[in-house]
């Protein structure tokens, strides 16, 4: 993919490039599930990256954390969910 630059030619990383340099010094990673279809893409992202257990996943949205306890529902042996999620603010 093209980088993304903004007027003053300050570099933008794609959220790979993040996650790799957070793999690299063993950082935790909490990623804000912004936009309709984002989900999907991100926990495979994750998954290729081999990351789940240093990345979080949350939202304002209810329904996208929803979907990702729909999309990987995997427990670990303490019976807490392996792709660890959080609402930001519940209605």
């Amino acid at each position: 993919p093209e980088k993304i630059k903004n007027n003053n030619d300050a570099y933008i990383p794609l959220l790979e490039e993040v996650l790799l340099d957070a793999k690299e010094s063993g950082v935790l990673v909490k990623i804000e599930l912004k936009g309709p279809g984002t989900v999907q893409p991100v926990i495979e992202l994750v998954d290729k990256l081999d990351m789940v257990d240093q990345c979080y996943f949350s939202s304002f949205d209810p329904e996208r954390i929803a979907l990702v306890r729909q999309i990987r529902p995997e427990l670990k042996v303490d019976g807490t969910f392996k792709y660890k999620t959080g609402v930001l603010f519940e209605s």
